[in-house]
């Protein structure tokens, strides 16, 4: 029995333009400084104190990001009913057994299954993009993908934050925006934790009163804060699960729906 995938489309569509909406969010937020630094200079110890201060990041990134999640997921719900059909039976839509789209972190005693019941070789393939597939099921994108979602649909709204880091010289302040840095000067790695005092230890030609830094920095909006690294960038994570729906997974259930 053909089934009409055209519903499925739809929400990967939605999610590729939510996340280039998301995109956009993000570089607006990056594009607005979203960052200052006090430096306090103790020259008895030769050393520096470096407070950032980091603009939070809008909630409305979380939201659509949510957004995002959502209709991935779905996607994946909605795969499952035409399965369902696909096999001549009836979708369960109310209950704790209704028809929806298996993700499993730990092996079941018995075959990955979708209610009421699919075929064998349905099931088949359900098994194989199981997460508990993986050497390491919790970094599964189907994984990441229910766990987050479920997060943001029962909980709360995601953490976001500014993550990265600079190679940064100390210069004098005020920062002379026209004046580059050069190669001989030292740099310092300062990361952009928010609020939290980093302790440098400089030469003698590097004590300035007052200072500030000035450098190359590296920074993006993460998933889970100012400690989240760049395999956690928001939009990419959104990306990665978007590609792996659309090319590793649903399309393994193309000879069913014919």
């Amino acid at each position: 029995m053909t089934q009409d995938v055209s519903g499925v489309v739809a929400k990967l569509e939605r999610a590729g333009a939510l996340l280039g909406e998301l995109d956009q969010m993000a570089f607006a937020y990056l594009a607005d400084h979203p960052f200052t630094f006090d430096v306090t200079l103790d020259r008895a110890l030769r050393q520096y104190t470096v407070v950032v201060h980091v603009k939070e990041t809008p909630a409305s990134l979380a939201v659509v990001f949510g957004e995002v999640l959502h209709d991935l997921r779905s996607a994946l719900d909605h795969t499952a009913r035409l399965l369902v059909l696909a096999d001549g039976k009836k979708p369960v839509d109310h209950g704790p057994r209704k028809t929806a789209f298996p993700i499993l972190e730990k092996r079941p005693e018995r075959q990955v299954d979708i209610a009421p019941g699919v075929s064998s070789p349905i099931r088949d393939v359900l098994g194989l993009v199981q997460p508990f597939m993986a050497a390491e099921p919790q970094k599964d994108m189907l994984w990441r993908l229910n766990h987050l979602n479920n997060v943001d649909k029962h909980r709360l709204l995601h953490v976001t934050g500014l993550s990265g880091n600079g190679g940064a010289a100390f210069v004098p302040a005020p920062l002379d925006p026209s004046r580059a840095t050069t190669q001989e000067q030292r740099r310092h790695v300062v990361r952009l934790v928010p609020d939290v005092p980093q302790v440098f230890e400089v030469n003698e030609d590097e004590m300035f009163e007052p200072a500030t830094v000035a450098g190359l920095w590296g920074y993006t909006v993460g998933l889970g804060g100012p400690d989240s690294n760049w395999g956690n960038q928001l939009v990419g994570v959104g990306r990665g699960m978007l590609v792996h729906l659309a090319q590793d997974v649903l399309p393994r259930f193309g000879p069913f729906l014919d």
